[in-house]
């Protein structure tokens, strides 16, 4: 049996602890999605957006200092942008995420009460940088604080990071350099997952990815990820070129990667 998209997210709805400590009642007069996604913006989201603020605050000087410091000839055009355009996750994504999870028949796997510690990308930004080497070595120092033991050598701004913000496994996640067997999908990036640690339920996701990745991703976004939410089918031959682009990308990024490095040090 499958169930249709729409009455999963609808029995998700219907689902809500309605009149619970800290949840609103169930509205007379229907409008019940309405009044989820108000909760969601006026109580769930808002100390994910903190979090999120807080961590883009600690993160920026230790990139900054990367391009400052690591960079060499041709700083100018390291572009480590960060993206907060999203800082998280819209209601209507919480939900869908949530339904696409869930077969529409059995136990939900992730209900409202669970979403804080289900969801780990409530609030979100990306790190934008030109090169693919760029991005590795942003994601190095943002990682140096958390090895074992601490190096001595931390900079002033890595130690504050440190000091206000856990990394889940210590590390980013490569999913730029995993064999075709070893992928779970197309998207390329660094990924790391930090809780701060006064609030460790406000998850915040960082992906690190380079521009030529962060393209694929905002079109992917609205061919694939879009219209998948929805619960609208999609043609197999549009996701296995959308699959095969990510890939010709990945090679157009490790070419300029090799180029720039020729051109630095020939000898090398």
């Amino acid at each position: 049996m499958i169930v249709p998209h729409s009455d999963k997210v609808q029995r998700l709805i219907d689902s809500f602890p309605w009149g619970e400590p800290r949840y609103p009642r169930r509205p007379a007069g229907g409008q019940e999605t309405a009044v989820v996604y108000h909760w969601m913006v006026s109580e769930l989201l808002p100390p994910f957006r903190r979090a999120t603020l807080a961590l883009v605050a600690r993160i920026r000087p230790v990139v900054d200092a990367v391009v400052a410091t690591e960079c060499g000839r041709g700083r100018e055009r390291f572009v480590a942008t960060i993206d907060m355009t999203h800082l998280t996750k819209s209601p209507e994504s919480v939900v869908e995420k949530m339904a696409r999870k869930w077969d529409g028949i059995g136990v939900v796997p992730i209900t409202f009460r669970d979403i804080p510690a289900e969801l780990t990308d409530l609030g979100r930004f990306r790190i934008v940088t030109n090169f693919l080497s760029d991005a590795t070595t942003v994601c190095r120092a943002l990682e140096a604080p958390y090895a074992v033991p601490v190096p001595s050598g931390i900079s002033t701004e890595q130690r504050a990071l440190f000091e206000e913000f856990r990394l889940r496994s210590n590390a980013f996640e490569d999913l730029i350099h995993v064999p075709v067997e070893g992928r779970r999908s197309a998207e390329r990036c660094y990924k790391a997952v930090f809780e701060p640690c006064r609030t460790p339920n406000a998850c915040v996701e960082v992906q690190v990815q380079t521009l030529l990745q962060e393209s694929w991703d905002k079109k992917e976004h609205v061919l694939i990820y879009e219209p998948a939410r929805r619960g609208e089918p999609l043609p197999q031959e549009i996701r296995l070129e959308l699959e095969a682009m990510s890939d010709l990308l990945f090679v157009v990024d490790r070419t300029f990667d090799r180029l720039r490095s020729h051109l630095q040090d020939p000898r090398a």
